[in-house]
Order: structure tokens, then C-alpha cells, then sequence
């Protein structure tokens, strides 16, 4: 048997992992509980779904599955080596750490965390009086860190590509409080994408060949045989931006991303073969780093002009309702209509009084994206979105916004177990 069929035998053996873990089940059930959430906020701010359910999990898991081909892709290359016992340690301080705050459901965290103690444990070894850090001591060598670190690396580095081809999909559009007060259009983007990758585990059975010399790079002491094992990873994306279009923010995001990822490579190779100290520092930028490019963006957006408010004449356009009489006519976030049916719009209750002077036919002025005046118009219908499907940056007269997002895990289960309570969605507040 030739290396490249020894190669593919290993692979499809490696399959079955993936279906027989109930991590695999709980990830596409969290992936379909926030895109519902997310349904909801948009049926309760516009009185209208701008997505389903289906859609968003087949989305997240189509960029998924293509995420992680190419994590794979870098982790058996770089022969990053992990043993199944550290994979699961991982997982759960992840969802551990998700109970409290959604965005920690991240690798970056969780392996940060479980190599701080891992190192406490090393440095101080009374610490293994505890039950806990023993038995973490005992299944979770030191020299496996590298090789946690290189592989969250990786992740995000897949992440940054995920985030520049989808982040911008399916972005919610919400009215919010700007800093000094004012209701304000921004837009909301989160995902979460299911992402199998092939992990090179230690193994007696379906034995792998180097693939060249000095190959695995980053094994740590786990040496071959090895083997290979489908397990299911999860990567997210959450922004908010008032200052933005989503395609912009998600390409600002994917580059900053990448930038975490290679500094992150570089401190786990200082670790693996310069000195064992480096993982000080390693598991301070795994955390703080990552954290830091949240804080940066938040920062950055608070200290922004909101560019989704009305200007002095006409309405700015927020989003538009996908297949709705709107997008037929080819109307555009950022356009600016002047007049519907003749009549001069100063107020979001303008465009609706103008529509009833005609209940058959609506003809807009519009101002587009290049500056110029276009005149689309369109037949209404009876079973039509009553502002036919124009979302409209928010003013005075909006009877909601949002305050806020669920922030734990457990908040997402119960607004689910409790859908007939008035709290049901209880970060979108009405206006006084």
C-alpha cells in the first residue's frame, strides 16, 4: 500500500468520529437556536423575517464544512499532534466558559485557560492535591501547549477567511442608542460555523507515514504512530457596527484575525523550540490578544458618526426585506428616497401615509449610491410588506430597539424554554 492510499484509507476510517461525539449534535443545535433568536429580534423590530432558520444553519454549516477542509489542510501539513484526551479538555472549558458568555465559546480562551493551569501544575506541583489538576496534569503533558496554541491559531486563521467570504451574509439590521442618545441604524453580525477538521491523534490502528522529513513539526512528545480522527470545532463572529457596511467591517475584522494568527504561530514556535518559558507570554496573547481586537472594535465604533440616520430631505434606507417588492426594484442600503407618490418624506410615517394615496402602485424618488436620482416603482399588493420591505434608518417614532444581546449560553435556553413570557426577548426594549 502506497503513502497517499495508506493516506486516503486513514481519512475515510477517521469519518465516523465525527457522528458518534455529542459535541457534533450540541453545536448544530446551539447554531440553530441563535439563528432563531436572531429571527425573532428581526420579527420584533421590522415585523417581518429577513432570514429563516434553514438558511442560516445550512450557511453556517456549508462555510463550515470549506473552513474545515482547510484548517485540515494546515493541521496534518504542520503536523500538529493532539491527543483525543486534550481535544475533549478543550471542548469542555469551552462550553464551560459559554455558560457565562457566548463570545468565550472560542478555543482561544479555552486553551488559554487549560494551559494556565497545566502550567501552574507544572510549576507548582502541590497543586496536585487537587483532583481536578491532577488528573489535568496527568492527561495534558507541558509539552502539548505548542501544539493547542498552533491549532487556535489555525482556527482563526480559517476564521479570517469564513469572516471575509460569509461574515457580511445575513447581517441583522437593528436600531440602537448612540452615545449621545440618539436612535440610530446599525447592523448586527454574528455567526457560528461548524467546522469538522481531521485531528492527528496517537494510535495503534490506521497508522499514518511521515510526510516528509521533520514531519509532525508540532507533536510535542507524542510521537508516531499516529492516526487520524474527525471531531467537530466551532467558530464564531460577533460585530456591531454603526459606522460601517457589514462587508466593511467584516473585511477590517478578517485582517485583524490574521494578524492574532501569525503572532500566535510565532510565540507557540518559540515555545516548541526556543525555551518552555515562552508559553508565559503564549497564553497571555491567546486571551488578552484576542480579547483586545473586541475591545479595539467596540472602542472604535463608539467613538464613530453614525452614518444610518436620516439626512435633512428623505429617508435613508437601513436594509431591505429579501424577495420583497423593494429588492424587485432594486432599491439598496444607503439610498435615500425623496419622495414616494409625489410626496416629500421627512418622517418614517411619511412613506406609509403616502403609499395609502395610492394602494395599487407606488413610484419612489430615490437617491442612489452614486449620488444620482432613479424612479423605481412597483404594483402593491394586498399580501405586501406594508412599507414594501424597506427597512428605514430609525427616528423618533420607532416603537422599539435594542438594548443589548443575550450574553450567556444559559440566556439563549431559557428566552427558548420560556417563549410565552413577556421577557421573552428581553434585550429589545420599547420606546416610551
Amino acid at each position: 500500500m502506497d503513502v497517499w492510499t495508506e493516506w486516503l484509507f486513514t481519512l475515510l476510517k477517521g469519518i465516523p468520529s465525527l457522528f458518534t461525539t455529542p459535541f457534533t449534535y450540541l453545536l448544530l443545535f446551539l447554531i440553530a437556536l441563535q439563528w432563531r433568536r436572531q429571527i425573532d429580534m428581526e420579527r420584533k423590530l421590522f415585523s417581518a423575517k429577513l432570514h429563516t432558520v434553514a438558511e442560516g444553519v445550512l450557511q453556517s454549516v456549508f462555510f463550515g464544512l470549506l473552513g474545515g477542509l482547510v484548517a485540515s489542510l494546515f493541521i496534518v501539513g504542520f503536523g500538529v499532534v493532539l491527543s483525543a484526551q486534550v481535544f475533549l479538555f478543550l471542548w469542555l472549558v469551552a462550553i464551560l466558559l459559554a455558560l457565562f458568555h457566548v463570545r468565550y465559546l472560542c478555543f482561544a480562551y479555552a486553551g488559554a485557560i487549560l494551559a494556565l493551569l497545566v502550567a501552574l501544575v507544572d510549576l507548582f506541583p502541590q497543586l496536585q492535591t487537587i483532583p481536578v489538576l491532577a488528573t489535568l496534569g496527568e492527561t495534558v503533558g507541558l509539552a502539548e501547549l505548542p501544539s493547542i496554541f498552533v491549532l487556535v491559531a489555525f482556527l482563526h486563521l480559517v476564521e479570517a477567511l469564513l469572516v471575509y467570504l460569509s461574515g457580511a451574509k445575513k447581517a441583522t439590521p437593528i436600531f440602537i442608542h448612540s452615545k449621545r442618545g440618539r436612535l440610530v441604524g446599525a447592523f448586527h453580525i454574528q455567526h457560528f460555523w461548524f467546522v469538522p477538521l481531521f485531528l492527528l491523534i496517537p494510535s495503534e490502528q490506521n497508522v499514518v507515514q511521515g510526510l516528509f522529513q521533520g514531519w509532525p513539526i508540532f507533536s510535542g512528545e507524542l510521537l508516531l504512530p499516529l492516526s487520524l480522527m474527525l471531531v467537530p470545532a466551532v467558530l464564531g463572529y460577533s460585530e456591531q457596527t454603526i459606522s460601517a457596511t457589514p462587508q466593511q467591517k467584516a473585511r477590517s475584522s478578517a485582517i485583524w484575525l490574521v494578524i492574532y494568527s501569525v503572532v500566535l504561530i510565532g510565540f507557540s514556535a518559540l515555545t516548541a523550540f526556543i525555551s518552555a518559558w515562552f508559553i508565559w507570554p503564549t497564553i497571555l496573547f491567546s486571551f488578552l490578544g484576542h480579547d483586545a481586537m473586541i475591545w479595539a472594535s467596540r472602542m472604535k465604533e463608539a467613538k464613530a458618526i453614525p452614518i444610518y440616520v436620516h439626512p435633512n430631505e428623505g429617508l435613508k434606507i437601513l436594509a431591505i426585506i429579501p424577495g420583497s417588492p423593494a429588492a424587485k426594484m432594486g432599491l439598496q442600503a444607503g439610498e435615500v428616497i425623496l419622495k414616494a407618490n409625489g410626496q416629500a418624506l421627512k418622517r418614517r410615517k411619511d412613506l406609509y401615509a403616502a403609499m395609502q394615496n395610492n394602494l395599487a402602485f407606488c413610484k419612489l424618488d430615490v437617491l442612489d449610491l452614486q449620488g444620482e436620482i432613479k424612479f423605481p416603482k412597483s404594483s402593491v399588493y394586498q399580501e405586501d410588506h406594508h412599507q414594501l420591505g424597506i427597512i428605514l434608518c430609525p427616528d423618533e417614532d420607532v416603537p422599539y430597539y435594542l438594548e443589548g444581546t443575550s450574553n450567556s449560553l444559559l440566556q439563549l435556553l431559557l428566552q427558548r424554554l420560556n417563549r410565552k413570557s413577556t421577557k421573552q426577548n428581553e434585550e429589545i426594549k420599547v420606546k416610551n
